[in-house]
């Protein structure tokens, strides 16, 4: 087939060569609607997946903060108690001294 005819003067075989190509074409967009369908859906099953996989661990990163928090809360509250106990021997202390100065 030549580019340089006009389509009024085409012959059966140009005729059959362009309806060839036509048909063609529009395989060839079929097969790219059909792949692109394929990807969306992929995208899809991914992007889900991924959302998923975020929230998980947002709500691991959650717990564990929670748990640290609660552990260092009771480490403040056993150090409290600890330098309690010494502040009140130390003032036991100072008692005893200021005793033993009277005497």
């Amino acid at each position: 087939m030549s580019l340089e005819k006009e389509p009024e003067h085409f012959n059966e075989e140009d005729l059959r060569a362009v309806r060839d190509y036509e048909e063609k074409v529009a395989f060839l967009h079929s097969e790219r609607e059909r792949y692109k369908k394929l990807l969306d859906a992929e995208f899809t099953k991914i992007a889900t997946n991924l959302r998923d996989n975020i929230r998980k661990f947002n709500q691991k990163l959650k717990d564990c903060l929670e748990f640290k928090m609660r552990l260092d809360s009771g480490l403040n509250q056993e150090n409290l108690k600890v330098n309690r106990v010494r502040w009140k021997h130390n003032e036991r202390i100072k008692l005893y001294q200021k005793e033993e100065m009277i005497k």
